[in-house]
């Protein structure tokens, strides 16, 4: 008589520990993990098997774009940890752990973290109750190590077993620094991060603007200390795409640094000349040129409108052509002044 197996859909893994898998494969450019959003896609781009955090202040729409990222990225499942303010310190390790099984199913797997900060302040409070030796601002001497084991999981590999296949973890963590201070023990632990995982899987780092939320600029980016490491591996598939986007978006990123120069330097005249105010007139030509242009960066391609039809999504095509519109804006009257100042000393 054969022998009965009873068939079960229990299985038993690890929890603390990243599960097995037959090999770690190099990300390659075609997993370019799109959510129709111009800031996100064309300046700070992430891609499947990545590690992105989002660290910001109260208020400054992390929640929101999270839930954003989980309903538009281009990913097969979704797993989506809400942390509570206590209790939830093993969250984000058995929900790492239910991205992975899907991974292994050879599915492409985007992990939410909302946010990571909580968990960070349980593990403070554990570590506490068991009398061990605090650090900064109470937090364990461990928390940055643990940190790193948990984003570490991300990437895209071999799966074991039969059929052949492939899965990847992306994972998207906020952080809820208190009052906005960077200096926090879990944002600084977290932006370590990013020098160790650099040849690896390196971490893309958005940062979220109080003042931008302020002002009602959504989705609330600081496009000034924001970064993507991914930026450079992916230049093939930008040449491919279209062989201008990188140096338009290079040039973009210019025109928004140099307002920020500019509107130093107008702030100061006005603090010079306390009498009289002297504002943009007093810039050059040029720099008021710039200063449009950066006017229209800022409200008509890194704001989006989520209750309009025509602005709610923004295929990544549409951000190349809007990108290049704008900086051909850019071009045209400088060259024109050029030419206006070349014929200028010609004649002298």
């Amino acid at each position: 008589m054969p022998a009965l197996y009873g068939v079960t859909t229990f299985e038993d893994c690890m929890v603390m520990s990243e599960r097995y898998f037959l090999s770690l494969l190099f990300i390659e450019l075609v997993f370019f993990l799109i959510n129709d959003d111009c800031v996100l896609d064309a300046l700070f781009p992430s891609v499947l098997g990545g590690t992105c955090a989002i660290p910001g202040a109260f208020g400054c729409g992390k929640t929101v774009i999270s839930q954003a990222l989980s309903k538009y990225f281009n990913s097969d499942t979704v797993v989506y940890v809400g942390c509570g303010e206590r209790g939830n310190e093993m969250a984000e390790v058995r929900r790492i752990t239910i991205a992975e099984y899907f991974r292994d199913m050879g599915y492409n797997v985007s992990m939410m973290a909302d946010s990571t900060s909580r968990w960070a302040e349980a593990l403070r409070e554990i570590s506490g109750r068991l009398a061990e030796m605090p650090a900064d601002s109470g937090y364990p001497a461990y928390l940055a190590a643990r940190l790193a084991s948990f984003y570490e999981r991300a990437g895209k590999v071999k799966c074991l077993g039969g059929p052949e296949r492939n899965g990847s973890v992306t994972i998207v963590g906020a952080v809820s620094p208190p009052g906005g201070d960077f200096s926090d023990p879990v944002t600084s632990a977290t932006l370590s991060i990013v020098q160790v995982r650099q040849q690896g899987a390196p971490l893309n780092y958005i940062d979220y603007w109080l003042k931008l939320a302020q002002r009602k600029h959504f989705p609330s980016v600081n496009w000034l200390i924001s970064y993507s490491k991914y930026s450079t591996a992916l230049e093939s598939f930008y040449d491919k795409f279209d062989s201008d986007f990188i140096e338009i978006r290079t040039k973009a990123r210019e025109v928004l640094q140099r307002e920020d120069d500019l509107n130093e330097i107008v702030q100061l005249l006005n603090k010079s000349f306390s009498l009289q105010l002297v504002g943009k007139d007093a810039l050059a030509e040029t720099d008021k040129i710039t200063l449009e242009t950066a006017k229209l960066l800022r409200e008509d391609y890194l704001a989006q409108n989520a209750f309009t039809p025509y602005d709610k999504f923004c295929p990544f095509y549409k951000s190349v052509w809007m990108m290049r519109n704008i900086i051909h804006f850019y071009n045209l009257p400088n060259q024109i002044i050029k030419m206006h100042d070349d014929a200028l000393l010609s004649q002298k």
